[in-house]
């Protein structure tokens, strides 16, 4: 793949191809992949050759195959149109003036060619791929060249089509071909199952009007339901003596189908009373630290350690003869032999708690053993019964029954594979009509970036935005002196007065009588003689300067 372009007005702009040219060119550096070569005309046999990457700059000429260890290329002279003699569309104001009105640029025709990971990578960064609806896409490819677009989005639609079709109706036509032969060995097997009743029955005259088939059934369901009870017993056993040793396991029951809901609430009771026997023959072993869950006893053992860390106080400050720490060990001692004997207390009770529960358990579990054994008699009589009757019917009968039954057996499959011949066909069917084409690729009217307007807009409203904050700021920085304010924020000194910028010469004459007036009231209570004449320019002077003066001195 290549990329063209033409530098036209101080810009680089990209183009389908170069009409007037015919570039024929082979890559040997794979370095040179994505680099520039410009190509600028010198005259109608000649023309430069650059690459900026290899600092390769040189002069050939026309339809002159050029190679050295980077590349070779062959540029030949053809009839077509100029790039630079194409109007190229834009939408800037200030490019559409100059390309009016100026050709500022020499001609210079630049490509480069990328490399199938180039081309990957720019394809993946412009593609877009949106799930519109329910199995409808729409693909989206942004380029500078408009019909480079055009013909990306055209290939890639057409290709996942091709291959949507191609692949699924590989699978159907695969699934369809599993399906016939099914189809085909079922119906040769129906054709034989018909051909064998119709024989049989010509041969045997059958009188009998019991269902030996069912009879077979019958008689293999309940064994099989035989096999389960006894199952379930020999579970039960496993339980009962597990029990007897202290062991409770009524995964076993629960696996085999047993409902042990009527027990449940007993084999909560005894998994509760057997840890807590467990914690406290633990804490038995360990009274210094808490194990147990029996509140009492962890109140203790919390006593014992306060009792203990207060004696290992004592014990930095007194020696073992000392009273205080004679009675501290006393009483820790007693607190030792309590925990112990409440921990031998509490072992007794749950143990014999425990005994009660395992006791009621095993009566409920052997009420349970005995219906089992009770169900398994029966079973096993009713199955003496009906081998018996199915030894009664003559053979003849139960062939018939066999060949009846494999026949609606075979008839049920044929049938199905023969809907699921259908369905299949229905889904290619509608595969070919979903997979189409709503809208084909167009080119849009208008530029997908930049957009122009909203830049504007946006310009518009930081500078606007810009302006005032750097108003507000030099406002804020601003410490000269505008009017009165000014000076009367900045110093107590008393401000006899102001001249306005006027023709008026009464108006004037007025401003320095009061001016006047002023310092004559405040010159008594002032030490100072000094009067500060100030302005807002720096070089202004006037004769109301001289006038002020010649007033504060007659003051």
């Amino acid at each position: 793949m290549r990329e063209y372009f033409i530098l036209k007005n101080f810009r680089k702009v990209e183009v389908d191809n170069f009409p007037n040219f015919n570039i024929e060119v082979e890559i040997y550096d794979k370095d040179i992949y994505g680099e520039v070569f410009k190509i600028k005309p010198i005259n109608d046999l000649n023309y430069l050759l650059e690459v900026d990457r290899i600092d390769y700059s040189k002069k050939l000429q026309y339809n002159m195959a050029i190679e050295n260890s980077h590349f070779k290329i062959k540029v030949k002279k053809v009839n077509g149109i100029d790039p630079y003699d194409i109007n190229i569309t834009t939408n800037n104001l200030i490019s559409k003036i100059i390309d009016i009105n100026f050709n500022l640029d020499e001609k210079k025709y630049l490509f480069k060619i990328l490399d199938e990971n180039m081309q990957l990578e720019k394809l993946i960064e412009n593609l877009s791929i949106e799930d519109k609806k329910s199995n409808i896409l729409e693909i989206k490819y942004q380029d500078t060249i408009p019909s480079r677009a055009y013909k990306v989005v055209s290939n890639i639609t057409n290709s996942f089509i091709d291959f949507q079709l191609k692949d699924r109706d590989k699978e159907y036509n695969r699934n369809l071909g599993i399906v016939n032969t099914y189809i085909k060995d079922i119906s040769k097997d129906i054709d034989g199952q018909i051909k064998k009743i119709e024989k049989f029955q010509t041969n045997n005259i059958i009188a009998v009007n019991i269902d030996s088939q069912e009879l077979v059934n019958s008689i293999y369901t309940k064994k099989q339901n035989l096999e389960k009870i006894l199952l379930r017993i020999s579970e039960v056993d496993n339980f009962i003596n597990a029990l007897k040793h202290g062991t409770l396991s009524s995964v076993l029951l629960t696996n085999v189908g047993i409902d042990i809901m009527p027990i449940q609430k007993l084999l909560d009771n005894y998994i509760s009373i057997d840890s807590s026997i467990r914690g406290l023959e633990l804490q038995k072993l360990n009274i210094d630290k808490s194990v147990t869950s029996n509140p009492l006893i962890r109140s203790f053992i919390k006593e014992l350690k306060s009792k203990r860390d207060l004696l290992y106080t004592l014990l930095t400050d007194f020696t073992e003869e000392h009273p205080q720490v004679i009675k501290q060990k006393e009483e820790i001692e007693a607190l030792v032999n309590k925990i112990n004997k409440n921990i031998y207390v509490n072992l007794n009770k749950l143990r014999d708690e425990k005994r009660v529960i395992t006791s009621t358990i095993l009566t409920n579990i052997s009420m349970l053993k005995r219906n089992l054994l009770k169900n398994v008699s029966l079973l096993k009589d009713e199955i003496k019964k009906e081998e018996k009757i199915l030894n009664s019917i003559p053979p003849s009968k139960i062939a018939s029954d066999t060949l009846n039954k494999k026949f609606k057996f075979n008839e049920r499959i044929y049938t199905a594979l023969l809907n699921r011949k259908i369905d299949i066909e229905i889904d290619k069917s509608s595969l070919i009509a979903n997979t189409k084409i709503l809208e084909d690729a167009y080119i849009p009217e208008k530029r997908d970036k930049p957009k122009v307007g909203l830049i504007l807009i946006v310009s518009a409203i930081v500078g606007f935005i810009m302006g005032i904050f750097i108003i507000f700021f030099r406002e804020f920085l601003n410490r000269k002196i505008r009017d009165i304010s000014d000076i009367e924020r900045v110093t107590d000194i008393p401000i006899c007065g102001t001249i306005p910028k006027t023709n008026s010469v009464s108006e004037l004459k007025g401003c320095l009588i009061d001016i006047k007036t002023n310092i004559a009231l405040n010159s008594p209570k002032l030490s100072s003689r000094v009067i500060q004449i100030t302005s807002i320019k720096d070089d202004e002077y006037s004769m109301d300067r001289a006038t002020i003066s010649i007033i504060c001195h007659r003051s």
